[in-house]
């Protein structure tokens, strides 16, 4: 197994064997106008070879904050694929990772998304482990069908207000206190992680609601269109203060199903910490359906 990072020059073999010659020119050229703009670094996209054919491929792409590993690995078509050629595969990327010579700003700390019921998920978490990142925690993702007739009352005591109505400092101090991986963003910039979940969607902070709960703080929530169809609406981000009364949690669903209704919008997509049972509870109650989890490591 050899290990080939992808530069300019090179991107012609990232695509070669896993598209179609016509396809893979394309995405070739497109790739090194990403390069030449800045828009692809090179140390982030991975070409695997096996006896110098093409095995498996990777990429990872950045954000304001961090680098993430979200999309899963790809074997060529071509390639007949072992499991331990795989994890060999992925334990050379993962060792070229490490290198503090190729990676030093704070920006490129890594955060990894391992999707379950791939050919990678196992091999990943194990070798995650090995290289030292953490376990941060299991998340489910759910899709949910709005109907008019769906179920969806704000508890007593409990009232939701715009972002837009703070100024945007707090927005920001908030968002960055409040965030379950803020142990991860030391010396980070919490204007950049703003800007990170603003990039994530489209027509975000108009959507995005603080809680209050008996005049309290309680949280945050940061609905958002991922598409520019508006056909879906996608829970970013959330958090809850205090877990202590089921009231918050059932609050966060119904609050989203409310914005979809308002938005005309018939289908919700939340990704919810597996440790928050009351909203996954609240979820099934209304029909949503599991369409996927993953795991998430970093390395602080």
């Amino acid at each position: 197994m050899e290990l080939q990072i992808i530069r300019h020059k090179s991107t012609s073999d990232y695509f070669r064997d896993f598209f179609p010659p016509d396809t893979a020119a394309a995405y070739s050229y497109q790739l090194q106008r990403m390069f030449e703009s800045g828009a692809a670094k090179e140390g982030d996209y991975f070409l695997v070879k096996d006896d110098g054919k093409p095995y498996l491929q990777a990429e990872i792409y950045r954000n304001n904050t961090r680098r993430i590993w979200e999309k899963t690995p790809v074997i060529s078509p071509k390639a007949v694929p072992e499991s331990k050629k795989t994890a060999e595969a992925v334990g050379l990327i993962y060792d070229f990772l490490k290198s503090d010579e190729f990676y030093f700003n704070p920006s490129d700390r890594l955060e990894i998304l391992i999707y379950e019921g791939t050919a990678f998920s196992e091999a990943m978490k194990i070798i995650s482990k090995q290289y030292g990142y953490e376990h941060v925690g299991e998340y489910i993702e759910y899709s949910l069908r709005i109907s008019d007739g769906i179920y969806a009352e704000i508890p007593d005591g409990i009232y939701f207000t715009p972002f837009t109505a703070f100024a945007p400092e707090d927005r920001f101090r908030i968002v960055f206190e409040q965030n379950e991986l803020k142990k991860y963003y030391e010396n980070t910039d919490p204007v950049l992680i703003y800007q990170d979940f603003l990039d994530d969607g489209y027509f975000s902070e108009e959507l995005w609601e603080i809680i209050y709960s008996d005049n309290e703080l309680s949280g945050f929530i940061m609905p958002a269109f991922t598409s520019g169809l508006k056909d879906k609406i996608r829970l970013l981000n959330y958090n809850i203060i205090d877990e202590s009364t089921q009231n918050n949690s059932i609050a966060v669903v119904n609050r989203v199903i409310k914005i979809c209704a308002n938005m005309k919008v018939s289908k919700a997509e939340l990704v919810l910490n597996i440790q928050h049972q009351v909203m996954i509870r609240e979820l099934l109650n209304k029909g949503a359906v599991k369409v996927g989890s993953f795991h998430r490591y970093i390395k602080k």
